[in-house]
């Protein structure tokens, strides 16, 4: 995550168009750090299940765009996103057996 957050941000120096690409990149990144560090207190701490499973599909939802939006400024960047996008997957699957458990 955090060498294709610097290669997004390296890249937006290259052109305007770009620069403005990466900008919009990196704030959803950032928002998507905060969605991923407050997942873990809903989850554990809370133990609110079904709202954590909620939290982490919008979280997935912010990696898939920011996959996608990786890949038409830099694609390795992209694939360097990728096994955040599997983990949080399998972690969502976690989630959801645990929510369903309980």
């Amino acid at each position: 995550m955090g060498l294709a957050s610097y290669l997004i941000w390296s890249a937006g120096d290259r052109s305007s168009i770009r620069r403005a690409d990466a900008r919009n990149w990196l704030i959803v990144y950032g928002i998507s750090l905060f969605f991923n560090f407050c997942w873990s207190p809903v989850f554990f701490d809370l133990k609110w299940y079904w709202f954590a499973l909620i939290w982490l599909l919008a979280l997935w939802a912010m990696i898939i765009y920011l996959v996608r939006k990786a890949r038409t400024i830099s694609q390795p960047a992209m694939w360097a996103m990728v096994p955040y996008l599997l983990w949080v997957t399998f972690a969502a699957y976690l989630n959801a057996g645990i929510a369903i458990l309980n």
